[in-house]
């Protein structure tokens, strides 16, 4: 799968975010991109019309072909399905990649 497949996918889905593993707050999600599985989670509450996911972390064999724009799309996607305006991940600490060790956030 190109990264522009991958692109086409993701902005044109009717996606579905099934549960896989929940504890508490904490919650996995997984969901196709063609016909590849990524899964994500963390630490997920609601406040204010906002979603927070503290320690984020996203797995499976796509995960670096998505990029950031792709990633952002998928969880924005995630987000209104939540019913929420706003998306607020809080990363774990990265174990591969550039930055090892650092911890991200952004704002979707």
């Amino acid at each position: 799968m190109t990264n522009q497949t991958v692109r086409t996918a993701v902005k044109k889905s009717n996606r579905i975010f099934t549960i896989v593993d929940q504890e508490g707050d904490l919650m996995i999600y997984s969901t196709k991109v063609g016909d590849e599985v990524v899964s994500f989670g963390g630490n997920i509450t609601k406040e204010n019309g906002e979603l927070i996911i503290k320690n984020f972390d996203v797995d499976g064999d796509l995960t670096n072909k998505l990029g950031i724009r792709g990633l952002k799309e998928i969880i924005k996607e995630f987000g209104a399905r939540q019913g929420v305006h706003k998306v607020i991940i809080e990363g774990a600490k990265r174990t591969t990649g550039t930055n090892l060790g650092k911890f991200h956030s952004i704002d979707i």
